[in-house]
């Protein structure tokens, strides 16, 4: 399709681990496609197995969990840049410093 292939979201990397692919490679080509496309589907969505196990967990750890996917996600679409990360966010520097820390994020492995 000659297009820059988009960085695959946690949710979209948890569908490619979780899924059975019954239709083995030509479901997954199709999959792929639509994913270079951008095409929005199940895909985007957690799978079944990862809610169960997000519904299992106490409330104030599936919070943290979120959170840190946000900000990894965030990062990424970012390439690491704090200033952009940030204001997509609508956070304090400060805050999201501490949060790095606290989520044991590392800036850097998000940086091209």
């Amino acid at each position: 399709f000659r297009r820059t292939v988009p960085a695959a979201s946690t949710p979209v990397q948890r569908h490619l681990r979780e899924h059975d692919w019954p239709g083995n490679v030509r479901e997954l080509a199709h999959f792929a496609e639509r994913f270079v496309l951008g095409l929005e589907g199940v895909a985007e969505m957690p799978s079944p197995a990862a809610m169960e196990s997000d519904a299992a967990m106490p409330l104030p750890e599936r919070l943290d969990h979120y959170e840190a996917e946000i900000i990894r996600e965030t990062l990424g679409r970012n390439d690491g840049d704090v200033r952009r990360t940030i204001e997509a966010l609508g956070i304090p520097r400060k805050t999201f410093y501490d949060k790095l820390q606290r989520h044991g994020i590392v800036r850097s492995d998000f940086s091209r």
